[in-house]
């Protein structure tokens, strides 16, 4: 059987999110509507809820982690763990730093993808942002972001040893867009549904996700609250609802 996540689901819900800990001076501690090239634009919401519905999971995030580069070779790296979630591009000593999320979730999918009625990713804007300006959770004029399916084998085990060259492929196939935004804090739904429903026809067993900002434009920034952050009422969550 293809093996995705190397992990042992000990609890019901589990998850690991890779995300930005650390770096230098300044890097620390609704419905989806069709787009081009099998793309989604993912819908923003206000004031958070867990609705659920008869049948429902609510999967929290847990552990975190994330490489980082396209600055000087001192900024390929891990950190681990940390209390950020964030894709973007931002400057740290006049070098650019390129960031990338990883996460994933260990609870058990459908066993056909017909047994998956919908699956939505909530993610939280950081009230207390350590990265970017450190005062606003998003920065930017350019600040969209992809959320896209993670394939082949990864270790979660050893997610302090992921660089920026040999990163966990990703799937360009039904990514979704969350579009720009120029409000300094904004919680987003993403309707996953399909990436969800995709890993399942692939074989896998569990899912990973990569927030991959979508321009390379210095001073962008998505910063949201990772399962270590103090607001645990904020942690990203993962809701899947079964047939």
């Amino acid at each position: 059987m293809k093996r995705q996540l190397s992990a042992n689901p000990i609890l019901l819900i589990l998850a690991i999110v890779i995300i930005l800990s650390s770096c230098t001076k300044e890097l620390n501690n609704e419905k989806t509507v069709p787009a081009d090239h099998g793309q989604a634009i993912a819908k923003v919401k206000g004031p958070h809820s867990d609705t659920l519905k008869f049948g429902s999971i609510l999967g929290f995030l847990t552990g975190s982690a994330s490489p980082i580069g396209f600055g000087p070779p001192s900024s390929d790296r891990t950190f681990y763990p940390s209390t950020e979630l964030m894709a973007g591009l931002w400057t740290v000593d006049q070098a650019q730093i390129l960031l990338y999320g990883y996460f994933f979730t260990t609870q058990a999918l459908a066993p056909t993808a017909d047994g998956i009625k919908s699956a939505y990713l909530m993610l939280y804007s950081n009230p207390t942002p350590l990265n970017g300006d450190k005062v606003h959770a998003n920065s930017g004029t350019d600040n969209a972001f992809y959320v896209q399916r993670v394939s082949g084998d990864w270790d979660i085990f050893q997610m302090d040893k992921i660089r920026w060259g040999s990163m966990p492929a990703i799937r360009e196939k039904n990514r979704v867009l969350v579009p720009h935004t120029n409000l300094p804090f904004l919680d987003v739904t993403v309707d996953v549904t399909t990436l969800v429903k995709d890993a399942i026809i692939d074989g896998e067993t569990m899912i990973g996700f990569r927030l991959t900002p979508t321009a390379r434009k210095p001073h962008n920034i998505r910063n949201f609250v990772s399962c270590y952050h103090e607001r645990t009422d904020l942690q990203p969550r993962l809701i899947i609802n079964y047939n």
